[in-house]
Order: C-alpha cells, then sequence, then structure tokens
C-alpha cells in the first residue's frame, strides 16, 4: 500500500511481507514513476490526474516496476483520492503483483492466433473437399443402389462433425464477450430446445442468475445435455440446480455416471468413452467455464450419474 500527494511522490509505503514473491524497491519520499517502464509512464500519470479532478472514482492502472533485482514485474493498483481527508491526506494506493497473470494472458493471445490460422486451414482445406465427397454420394444414391454408400455418407458425416468440432473449439478458445446478469432457467430452456432430446426429460430446480456471456454459457449447457443423453443407453433425467449458501450452479444426470479412473480424462480434447464421438464435447464445456473464470468439479449425482458443479471464483 501507497500514499502519494497531490504531486505524486510517495509519502508512506507499507512493508513487505517475507512471503511476497517480488522485492520491490523502497519508494519513500521519490516519485514513483523513476522505477516505472518508459512505456508505461504516461498511462500511469493520465491515471493519477484523472483521481486527483475526480475525487469520486477509483482509478485502476496496469503497469511493469523495476524491482530491486533489476526484473520488470506487472503490477495493478487501485487508487482513491483522500487528499482533503484525515487521516490519510492523500492518494491511497493499493497494489498486487500481476506478472504470472500478464504471462499467462500473453500465452492465451499466441495460443488463440494459432488457433485462428488453424481454424483458417480447416475450414478452407478441409471443408472444400470433403463438400465435394458429399455431393458426390448424393449423385451415387440417384445413379446406384450399394450397401457401401450408407458407410461411406456415415464416415462423411462424421468428419464433418468433427470439423465442426474442431473450428468452434478453435474459433472460441478461451475467450468471452459481453457478459450480463442471465437468468440460469431461461437459458437452460433455450439450451434443451436446441438439443435432440429423444425420450430425455429435464428438471430445474433453480430460480438464480448469473453473470455471463450468454451465448458461451448456452453453449456449455448444450454440450452438457447432449453428452448425457448420448453416453446413456437409457433415457436420462437431466437436472440444473444450484448449492445452497454457495454461487455454484450444478448439471447432473441420472445415467451410468463417469467411472473414476476416467474423471481426470473427461476434459481432454478427444477423449470419449464411445467411439463414435468425437470428444469434443466436454473439452468444450472446460474452455467456456475457464473463460468465465469458473471451477469445474466432476462428481457422482444424487442418482448415480455425472454431476459438473461450476464455482465461480470469489471476486479480489
Amino acid at each position: 500500500m501507497l500514499v502519494l500527494d497531490a504531486s505524486m511522490n510517495v509519502q508512506y509505503q507499507s512493508p513487505i511481507s517475507d512471503a511476497a514473491a517480488v522485492r520491490p524497491i523502497d519508494v519513500t519520499g521519490k516519485h514513483p514513476t523513476e522505477y516505472i517502464h518508459p512505456d508505461d509512464i504516461e498511462t500511469v500519470i493520465e491515471r493519477f490526474q484523472q483521481l486527483v479532478e475526480d475525487t469520486e472514482t477509483i482509478v485502476t492502472a496496469e503497469y511493469r516496476v523495476q524491482d530491486a533485482s533489476g526484473n520488470w514485474c506487472w503490477f495493478e493498483s487501485k487508487a482513491q483520492n483522500y487528499l482533503n481527508e484525515d487521516p490519510v491526506n492523500g492518494v491511497l494506493v493499493t497494489v498486487r503483483e500481476i506478472t504470472k497473470q500478464k504471462e499467462q494472458h500473453r500465452k492465451l493471445k499466441e495460443q488463440n492466433k494459432r488457433l485462428g490460422q488453424f481454424a483458417s486451414v480447416v475450414s478452407h482445406d478441409l471443408r472444400g473437399p470433403l463438400n465435394v465427397a458429399m455431393g458426390r454420394i448424393e449423385l451415387l444414391n440417384d445413379d446406384c443402389e450399394s450397401e457401401h454408400i450408407d458407410q461411406i455418407q456415415i464416415a462423411v458425416e462424421r468428419m464433418n462433425t468433427l470439423i465442426e468440432d474442431l473450428l468452434q473449439l478453435a474459433q472460441d478458445g478461451t475467450e468471452i464477450g459481453a457478459t450480463q446478469v442471465v437468468s440460469i432457467p431461461k437459458v437452460c430452456q433455450t439450451a434443451w430446445d436446441a438439443v435432440v432430446t429423444g425420450d430425455a426429460n429435464l428438471q430445474i430446480e433453480t430460480d438464480r442468475t448469473i453473470t455471463a456471456d450468454i451465448g458461451r454459457l448456452q453453449q456449455l449447457l448444450e454440450n452438457l445435455f447432449r453428452n448425457a443423453i448420448e453416453h446413456n443407453t437409457q433415457p436420462v433425467t437431466i437436472t440444473v440446480g444450484d448449492i445452497p449458501e454457495t454461487d455454484s450452479f450444478y448439471v447432473e444426470d441420472t445415467g451410468v455416471g463417469i467411472p473414476r479412473g476416467l474423471v481426470d480424462d473427461i476434459f481432454e480434447i478427444g477423449f470419449s468413452t464411445k467411439p463414435e464421438n468425437t470428444g469434443f464435447g466436454l473439452a468444450i464445456v472446460n474452455e467456456i467455464a475457464t473463460a468465465h473464470e469458473w471451477n469445474v468439479d466432476v462428481t457422482t449425482g444424487s442418482a448415480g450419474g455425472a454431476r459438473f458443479v461450476f464455482t465461480p471464483h470469489p471476486a479480489e
């Protein structure tokens, strides 16, 4: 924590815990821009001036600071103006180190860029020949009869499904769009209506709302519903509910459940207990949960089937 005067000089710097991962320089009595990365100084000064002019606003800034070892580390600060208020009489700044988060974000952007390039290759170089094959199958059906044509069509349709799932995973990645307060029951019903449900049943036992990208949340639910229906030979009942006194919600089914030895593998891309499936459904579920910063726990449901519990990360 820091206290700055109106000229941005540091009047007070709180002691640093011995457990801190980064050993910052003592800047008491100094101007912090002496230690801020040159590319970030202008932004920091602009944020500070905004804070001085608007006493009601809490201003957030991210910037690099050189630590005692000479390394550039990323920090996030939140500041509020108490210049005319006792006992602070200054700008109060709380600071946390975010170097690891920044590095993870950088790697994620690179990964998403590669995935986007991959999606482009899949879309142009694979979809074209596949569409030709599907067209030729239709011509074969018109010109001749053969038991082999049906098998070829099944194989081509599976390839098409695989490509669609690959594109979805590659294009969406672990990013989400704008979030809003979403009614869980409403988005559950919309997702259910978009899935071929057969004799399966949906029970909604929650009236909660959640902050989410509504499109990605619907996609998550569709994949869970479809997974429960396709992996069980008997009609299942799928229940969406919440856990009292927590922010968690769950999706569970009355199916055969997930063998204990496979729980750690189910979110892997391409993993499926059914050879005819692509194995991308639960991988997409995990990507969407990660994008929302939700933890996912896989347990056994009340009827012995699979239960997926989603818990938002606590606000910092």
